[in-house]
């Protein structure tokens, strides 16, 4: 499980320009937090894990792309279930 979100979290870091940081607040900085990893260590890691990654990732990018329809073709109905669908999986941990 901490695979994928520390592949997402570098993900934001490398797509956020950068003379924006000094805009970013405290949910970029929460998000962001893991990608400051040893490169080396998360390289290996990830080539360790490669299959269960790559569906990670298969995963992540079909949720991105539900999300981002739903904002293309203003739809907030289906925007607010999805963002529930990922509250709710987040409530659920429980702290």
């Amino acid at each position: 499980t901490s695979h994928a979100p520390h592949l997402v979290a570098a993900a934001m870091a490398m797509a956020t320009p950068q003379d924006w940081l000094p805009f970013c607040g405290g949910g970029w900085r929460d998000l962001t937090r893991i990608a400051a990893g040893s490169p080396d260590n998360w390289a290996q890691i990830f080539l360790a894990n490669r299959a269960g990654l790559l569906e990670a990732i298969a995963d992540v990018e079909q949720r991105i792309a539900a999300l981002r329809d739903a904002i293309e073709t203003n739809q907030q109905a289906a925007l607010e279930t999805l963002l529930q669908q990922g509250k709710d999986h987040r409530d659920a941990l429980g702290d």
